[in-house]
């Protein structure tokens, strides 16, 4: 009994008494911090080529695996690819609006633009041509790159595009921010943890060493009383036994008891003959 009371006491003492305890399993999302780069390949090499995008701040990845003590495998949306480990914080909850959605931009009205295979117009391709006042292109994220000729910024917009006259053709690269307007606002994600979310809600209690003390012998105690008063009641069940297996020894008494003899005559016992001592006579004048 007193060894299950001590497991309780410890069991008791290590969950801090239920207050405040929060673990998940396993670990599944991360969020982005400033500068969070989306990488195409673990190499994290090749400058703009290699670069997909920067994790919109605050926004979420699904970390896929650990690479190393500093590259994460991750998906941003449907994209897969690499992320700096301590570009990241991992949560230990699911967010529900982990990427961006609902996101668009438009051409402006006096130029047309095109659509980049990376942010550079030197070292990428034209993959198509996006016609001046195209309404609506979605946008994903952005990412720093070369400044065009005639430009004045380095940043460009991920975007995805499907043209008019061609629904089922889809066009994913980067467009030059400048050349675009009417962007949606992009407001932070203020997903995070749960217990620091509700804190003010569920504040855990503080709990100093001396009540952790009193709790603990308040909840001992009793497992103890009942220990002591089964060991008492055992013993004297086990006293009481071994006392009624010894054998009784007969009782000597201290005062002297007689026991009154019944003489038997010679009739009772007719076998019995009662022989009587002779004496040879001598005359008193001898004597004298």
């Amino acid at each position: 009994m007193l060894f299950f009371c001590l497991i309780a006491c410890s069991k008791i003492t290590n969950e801090n008494f239920g207050f405040a305890t929060y673990q998940t399993e396993t670990i599944s999302y991360a969020k982005a911090n400033k500068n969070c780069l989306f990488f195409r390949s673990q190499s994290m090499s090749d400058g703009l080529v290699n670069l997909w995008f920067e994790i919109p701040e605050t926004y979420f990845v699904s970390i896929l695996s650990k690479i190393s003590d500093t590259i994460y495998r991750a998906q941003y949306d449907n994209y897969v690819g690499y992320v700096y480990a301590d570009s990241v914080s991992i949560v230990s909850f699911l967010p529900t609006a982990p990427f961006l959605k609902n996101i668009t931009f438009d051409i402006k009205q006096n130029v047309g633009t095109q659509i980049w295979s990376c942010p550079s117009d030197t070292t990428g391709r034209v993959l198509s041509t996006i016609s001046a006042d195209t309404k609506q292109v979605e946008y994903i994220a952005s990412v720093n790159g070369e400044i065009p000729i005639g430009g004045t910024s380095n940043i460009w917009y991920y975007a995805k595009w499907t043209p008019a006259s061609s629904s089922t053709s889809v066009y994913e690269g980067y467009v030059y921010s400048e050349s675009t307007t009417n962007l949606s606002h992009i407001s932070n994600n203020l997903e995070y943890e749960p217990e620091i979310a509700n804190q003010s809600l569920n504040a855990p209690i503080p709990i100093t060493s001396t009540a952790q003390t009193i709790m603990i012998i308040l909840i001992v105690l009793p497992f103890l009383i009942l220990f002591v008063l089964f060991t008492i009641k055992l013993s004297r069940h086990i006293l009481s036994k071994r006392q009624t297996k010894q054998p009784q020894e007969p009782t000597v008494s201290s005062s002297p008891q007689f026991v009154r003899k019944v003489k038997k005559s010679s009739e009772d016992n007719p076998e019995l003959e009662v022989v009587f001592p002779e004496y040879d006579y001598i005359d008193d004048d001898d004597l004298l």
